[in-house]
């Protein structure tokens, strides 16, 4: 390679080689030997002009990660695989931020979901317009917030929160 700065020539030479080895892959045949088409270079990064396609997969040597043809393998079990109509994922979730719909606001009249956490108090907010729970619904601490409108009139009640719940029979 060669580098122009100011009039003077940098040459930085490099060496490239291609060859043929033993194939590491997680993926290779168990019933025979198999082998890699191996291209070794002292570059920092190889770039194609042209899009590079493989068949099967593209993957990483020695990882489970690969690429395939509408699915992003982690390993066997962790993936996402693309269906009809989305994503299906394999695996747990975890969010270090905000989920939500693509377009969220919040209050009364906003629209989406969204649940977000608040880095300062460290607490969690959920927001949608319904919650349905089938068998058992559990909160510490449970506020009931109602505005109505009738008749272009709006009327906003005053807040509660129970500390205890009681049966009566």
């Amino acid at each position: 390679v060669v580098y122009e700065k100011d009039g003077v020539q940098t040459i930085v030479p490099h060496k490239t080689s291609f060859s043929h080895r033993a194939s590491t892959s997680k993926y290779a045949p168990q019933n025979r030997y198999s082998e890699t088409f191996f291209v070794s270079t002292d570059v920092d990064f190889v770039v194609a002009n042209v899009p590079i396609e493989a068949v099967g997969h593209i993957g990483i040597d020695g990882s489970f990660t690969r690429l395939t043809d509408g699915v992003l393998y982690l390993t066997e079990a962790l993936r996402l695989q693309a269906v009809s109509d989305g994503i299906k994922h394999y695996g747990n979730s975890y969010y270090g931020g905000t989920l939500s719909s693509e377009f969220f606001s919040a209050g009364f009249a906003g629209s989406g979901w969204a649940i977000q956490s608040n880095r300062t108090t460290g607490n969690v907010t959920a927001t949608f317009d319904e919650v349905v729970a089938r068998k058992k619904f559990r909160a510490y601490e449970f506020e009931v917030k109602k505005l109505s409108a009738t008749n272009g009139s709006l009327w906003i009640s005053d807040s509660c929160s129970g500390d205890s719940v009681e049966k009566i029979a």
